[in-house]
């Protein structure tokens, strides 16, 4: 895998990566660790987030996690294609904790912007200033309470990490981003349509 650490939210190689080991048998107790710590949600593909809440309840059910049973679980939901996509990966056990970490982190970051989208646009409808803490203090909260004891990066914490990265000018780059431009209130200029990307590498 690349050691690069880009801000980006759709880990791919992680994510195939830790949906392979549902297909590798000697590598169990790491695809149960996973299993305990990464959920359907934290995964960008949607395909793999599919597979991996099929085998979840697979394995809450004391089911074996095989190809076979993965199809009969999903009631062939198109998964042979991307199971037999995955057959062809062989995950090395030394990439374990980098792919589990990058699939949690990018997954609570994607939830992290989710909350402040919500927080944004209910900060236009709300009466008043204590109004709007009032429902961002909820967001917050909500987020908090999500978190999982078995997690090894609360969200203070991930953004405490983002924040460092953030503040060491040569870790990133100007990249271009989809989103439409933003008209702000008392502000007739459209906003920058560009995020940092952070590079772990030193340059």
């Amino acid at each position: 895998m690349n050691d690069d650490t880009k801000i980006e939210l759709n880990p791919d190689a992680e994510e195939r990566y830790l949906a392979a080991l549902l297909l590798t048998s000697s590598l169990r107790t790491l695809r149960d660790e996973a299993l305990a710590q990464i959920a359907e949600a934290d995964f960008w593909n949607a395909r793999y987030g599919g597979l991996w809440g099929t085998a979840q309840r697979l394995s809450t059910d004391g089911k074996h996690i095989d190809r076979r049973s993965l199809i009969t679980a999903a009631d062939g939901k198109g998964v042979e294609q991307t199971l037999d996509t995955l057959a062809a990966i062989v995950p090395r056990p030394a990439d374990f904790p980098r792919a589990l970490a990058e699939v949690k982190r990018c997954g609570q970051l994607r939830r992290l912007v989710a909350a402040a989208q919500r927080i944004q646009q209910r900060a236009f409808i709300a009466e008043d200033p204590s109004q709007a803490l009032a429902w961002a203090f909820d967001e917050i909260n909500a987020l908090s309470g999500d978190e999982e004891a078995g997690d090894t990066v609360g969200y203070a914490q991930l953004l405490a990490n983002f924040d460092d990265a953030m503040r060491t000018r040569d870790n990133y780059s100007i990249i271009e981003t989809p989103w439409a431009e933003v008209k702000w209130p008392h502000r007739r200029r459209p906003a920058r349509r560009q995020v940092l990307r952070h590079r772990s590498q030193t340059r």
